[in-house]
């Protein structure tokens, strides 16, 4: 068993089922989410979905830029 460490994460919640145009949404919302000083990322390598009863809930983990 692994025990992750802790870190920031960005989430979205699309109400509804989950359709193609709705993903894209969900991943340009989060490519555009950055910080303003350029140091941190949303990796969308990482990008999770949990399917709600009410819609789709997706989270990805937030990273600091390697050097």
């Amino acid at each position: 068993m692994q025990t992750p460490e802790a870190y920031d994460e960005m989430s979205i919640f699309m109400p509804g089922r989950n359709t193609t145009a709705k993903y894209c949404t969900v991943v340009l919302r989060l490519l555009d989410a950055v910080s303003p000083d350029g140091n941190r990322f949303v990796n969308l390598g990482r990008l999770r979905q949990e399917a709600r009863p009410d819609g789709v809930l997706s989270s990805a983990p937030v990273e600091r830029r390697p050097a």
